[in-house]
């Protein structure tokens, strides 16, 4: 698990590094666009833990190693989402604060790191 969180993780970098090197799409002024794919940028990665704990405790509740394993996949793949939208805001906007939502999905997965029971 430690490994595909490793490989998420890294894509967000390399979301970084695409940002930089791809030219936008349109600069100026779009606010409306920048404001909603803002807020969905910030909702992913605080989706993600309340969806961590519900999937963890019906596993729990279950017993179904299904869930646990989408307990483990589910917050990391919202972080990520939150990533690509925050990517696509500097393609599309050329918004120059995208990176905020790149570094709120790194903390996201960063605070999401699959831990074991002891």
């Amino acid at each position: 698990m430690q490994i595909v969180w490793v490989a998420f993780a890294i894509s967000i970098v390399a979301y970084f590094v695409v940002a930089r090197v791809v030219t936008p799409l349109k600069v100026g002024d779009s606010a409306r666009v920048e404001k909603v794919l803002a807020a969905l940028a910030a909702a992913y990665a605080v989706v993600s833990f309340p969806v961590k704990r519900w999937l963890l405790a019906q596993a729990r509740e279950t017993g179904s190693l299904g869930l646990l394993r989408m307990a483990m996949f589910a917050p990391l793949v919202l972080c990520e989402a939150g990533a690509v939208t925050g990517l696509a805001i500097r393609i599309v906007t050329g918004w120059q604060y995208y990176y905020v939502f790149l570094l709120l999905a790194l903390a996201g997965m960063i605070l999401n790191f699959p831990k074991r029971d002891a």
